[in-house]
């Protein structure tokens, strides 16, 4: 951004015909020959050169109508259409002065500044491809696809009359803190509009009151909202106190004056101060603790190194190699109920749908043994064991494709913690624990007060185990959807260079820790996010399909970051 305030393109550039001029045709009377009688020549006064003014109306015309109309919105366009129309009567004028219609020019370029920096109305079909980001079927089906991948999200809670007083409190707390920041920026004008005339700063001045002005118009829009909608409350909290740090921007000289901010500064209207809603190393907290879990255990008679040594042993292929021992795998469970998780035992996250989750913490493999039975030293990375209760067990009898991932039967495909602390895209390294959601739909969910028009970058990290020894990825997936928390509409993650992205994914191969992460660009009235993480589809492991296996323990989860994108400090 341009130094100063050239941004706003001010100056008083003046037309070569600017002066007054006499005609070159007439001679000059000495002023000795004039008699009393004659009268000099009435100088010619040159009309007012428009030529910016009517590029400046253009400009806010232009912006005017490619502006969204929305509760952030209306009044800085409302103030824009005023300052147009006296623009124009001054355009129209034969009178006016150039001081006159220089001093309409910046003030009209500092309104087309803000316009501009709007988010846009999508009347065409261009702009809806560009903000089809938000989706309001709502669960609806998609026409020859059957049932929606986003089914009816309950907003009651946010809707609250709890919700909306306690937003009511954050708006009338942030309005004195934006009153003094505008009686700061007035004490800038009054200290400006003290010096002598050769030093006065009149664009400056200009600059100054316009920011008041529309700070003013803020606290005014605030006051006249509905204090019972709990959307409204939410939006003129946000919308005070981005202002308020706006001016506070001006005020410390981070933000040239006039220009508007960044949504993705940190510490700025809704945003944390590190920029970070929700810490993936963090996991789901540290409220989660395991002194009076259930212990379990179980040994795997017959580990071998891949799937595929399963199936060569059973069918007695010629050299087919035996397997490479035995191990006892260690863990503790512990089942988080709706009211553990209302508690806050979660870090804030509920459980939306299902009656609840379990938290497992893997321990040390014990009594692992060579193939010949005989302590060993090999390493066996620490996992639960997975058989659906025990439900598998009776299929574990024809080689690779009758095992899943966790059985334990190939230590290397297991879902093992130590992977998830330690995954290259994305740590959860301050946990000792992940979350099963169970079963298929089950969904945890969480809400973030954002702002308007910014950008969230999200990542999930996640495993299976109830893909195949030889085919993780064929097993559970997890879902991601972020919705608008008052009125439940989707939004959609940001396009990748090849089109929309899914956020409904498989398990990576191998021991199956993947992450699925998205970036979404929040709509401008969008003040409340609600993030859901949802126990999606089984996968498409045969074993599980085939026989009408209902997943019970499944969809790992180890933790979820959720951070502005590109944060700006």
């Amino acid at each position: 951004m341009a130094a100063g305030f050239a941004f706003l393109g001010g100056g008083n550039a003046l037309a070569s015909n600017d002066t007054a001029v006499n005609n070159a045709n007439e001679p000059a009377t000495p002023a000795a020959t004039a008699t009393a009688k004659e009268e000099a020549p009435a100088p010619t006064v040159a009309k007012a050169n428009k030529a910016n003014l009517s590029a400046a109306i253009a400009r806010v015309q232009n912006a005017i109508a490619k502006a969204a109309v929305t509760e952030k919105t209306s009044s800085a366009i409302e103030e824009g259409k005023a300052e147009l129309a006296n623009a124009q009567a001054l355009e129209a004028s034969e009178t006016a002065t150039q001081g006159e219609v220089d001093k309409a020019t910046v003030a009209l370029k500092n309104r087309a500044f803000v316009l501009e920096s709007m988010p846009k109305a999508t009347a065409d079909k261009k702009e809806e491809k560009v903000n089809k980001n938000q989706d309001s079927r709502n669960g609806q089906a998609i026409p020859g696809q059957g049932e929606s991948g986003l089914r009816a999200v309950d907003t009651t809670a946010a809707n609250s009359a709890g919700e909306a007083a306690k937003y009511k409190g954050i708006r009338d707390a942030a309005i004195p803190e934006l009153q003094a920041n505008i009686d700061k920026i007035q004490a800038q004008i009054a200290k400006e509009e003290a010096l002598p005339a050769n030093k006065k700063d009149q664009f400056k001045i200009d600059v100054l009151k316009g920011i008041k002005q529309k700070a003013e118009n803020v606290i005014t829009t605030a006051n006249a909202a509905d204090a019972t909608s709990a959307q409204k409350m939410s939006q003129q909290a946000e919308a005070v106190k981005s202002e308020r740090d706006l001016l506070a921007f001006y005020l410390a000289g981070k933000t040239e004056l006039g220009a508007p901010a960044s949504e993705n500064h940190a510490g700025y209207g809704n945003n944390p101060k590190n920029g970070v809603f929700e810490s993936l190393k963090e996991g789901f907290g540290d409220k989660v603790t395991f002194t009076d879990a259930d212990k379990k255990s179980e040994t795997i008679a017959k580990q071998y190194e891949s799937g595929r040594d399963i199936t060569n042993k059973v069918n007695n292929v010629p050299n087919a190699k035996d397997p490479i021992g035995s191990a006892t795998y260690n863990w503790q469970e512990k089942a988080i109920t709706k009211d553990d998780a209302e508690a806050g035992m979660l870090n804030g996250w509920k459980i939306e749908k299902g009656d609840k989750v379990n938290a497992v913490k893997p321990l040390d493999v014990t009594n692992v043994t060579d193939k010949d039975g005989q302590p060993s030293t090999r390493e066996v990375p620490k996992s639960k064991i997975y058989s659906n209760d025990g439900e598998l067990k009776k299929y574990q009898t024809s080689g690779e494709n009758s095992y899943v991932n966790g059985s334990g039967a190939v230590p290397s495909v297991t879902p093992t913690i130590d992977v998830m602390r330690t995954n290259a895209f994305g740590e959860v390294k301050n946990r000792d624990y992940y979350l099963e959601l169970g079963s298929k739909g089950t969904t945890l969910s969480k809400e973030f007060d954002v702002n308007g028009n910014s950008r969230l970058n999200v990542n999930l990290i996640h495993s299976a185990a109830y893909g195949g020894t030889t085919a993780t990825s064929a097993g559970e997936r997890v879902k991601l959807t972020i919705v608008d928390a008052f009125t439940g509409k989707e939004i959609k993650p940001v396009d990748g260079k090849n089109g929309p992205l899914t956020t409904e994914q498989a398990a990576l191969a191998a021991n199956g820790w993947n992450h699925l992460d998205r970036i979404y660009d929040i709509p401008a009235e969008t003040t409340k996010i609600k993030v859901l993480i949802e126990a999606g589809s089984q996968g498409t492991n045969t074993l599980i399909n085939d026989n009408n296996i209902n997943i019970k323990d499944g969809y790992l989860i180890g933790g979820i970051g959720l951070q502005l994108h590109q944060l700006l400090k």
